[in-house]
């Protein structure tokens, strides 16, 4: 009879009711948070005068786009990306605000990130939000998101990474892991370590799952070659772009008599 099927449509309604509410909720606390992120790093963004690291870096972005290879070859450390960023910014505007800018946002979607995009590759919420809520108050984060310089950027590409590599295990999404893992390597030489981590716990996720898959086989070979195609283009991606970052910097930066 139909009304004997009342309780159960109220039960999944309450369910659906309970779950709506509880995205809302958590969708305004990330939204007051991310807000509490901005307002802490870009107030006084530009009141104090730019450090002598922050001058070195503007000024090997300064002139004609080719000067910026040169300049980030001799006199930086650091890979081709974000000295080309600064060459675009200072094309518009030279001020502390305008040098400071990049990584004031990068450090922003540091927070956003955390707290968006985790959960929705199985973080738990409780988690994410905690850690968005570290990001926020974190003093070497607000220091380097008012810093004109690559540190915040470099942050943003890590938790990509980590996004990306959650959602490549999780149902084999590989956009997010093969963007994060080419431009890496172009953003920050330390990142090659990190993206070599993520490769490695990619391959060992797989290949348990695949030998747990044919647990009654311990078929290693298709398990091998299987993990093998799976990461092959986030893997390709990751070295070419290292072997680009080389060519194009870090080779000239690591010879004797060079900056880096």
């Amino acid at each position: 009879m139909p009304f004997l099927d009342y309780p159960q449509h109220s039960a999944a309604a309450v369910r659906t009711a309970g779950s709506s509410a509880r995205r809302y909720s958590y969708g305004l606390v990330c939204a007051c948070l991310i807000l509490a992120a901005a307002v802490l790093r870009f107030y006084g963004l530009f009141e104090h005068r730019l450090r002598y690291d922050e001058i070195q870096a503007a000024n090997n972005s300064l002139f004609t786009f080719l000067e910026v290879f040169e300049y980030t070859r001799r006199a930086n450390s650091s890979p081709i990306v974000y000295p080309i960023l600064l060459w675009l910014v200072q094309k518009i505007s030279v001020s502390p605000l305008s040098l400071r800018i990049i990584s004031a946002i990068a450090s922003v979607l540091v927070v956003a990130t955390l707290l968006l995009l985790l959960p929705r590759v199985g973080v738990d919420r409780t988690t994410a939000f905690f850690s968005g809520l570290l990001a926020t108050v974190s003093a070497n984060a607000i220091y380097h998101a008012q810093d004109a310089r690559e540190y915040s950027i470099d942050a943003l590409v890590s938790v990509i990474l980590i996004f990306g590599l959650l959602a490549y295990l999780k149902d084999g999404r590989k956009l997010p892991l093969c963007a994060a893992l080419f431009i890496g390597p172009l953003i920050q030489y330390g990142l090659v370590f990190f993206s070599i981590s993520i490769i490695l716990t990619a391959v060992a996720v797989r290949m348990i799952s695949s030998l747990q898959e044919s647990a009654l086989r311990r078929d290693w070979r298709a398990a091998i070659i299987g993990t093998g195609k799976s990461i092959l283009w986030p893997a390709s991606l990751f070295f070419v772009s290292c072997a680009a970052s080389y060519l194009i910097t870090a080779k000239y930066q690591w010879e004797e008599g060079g900056f880096g």
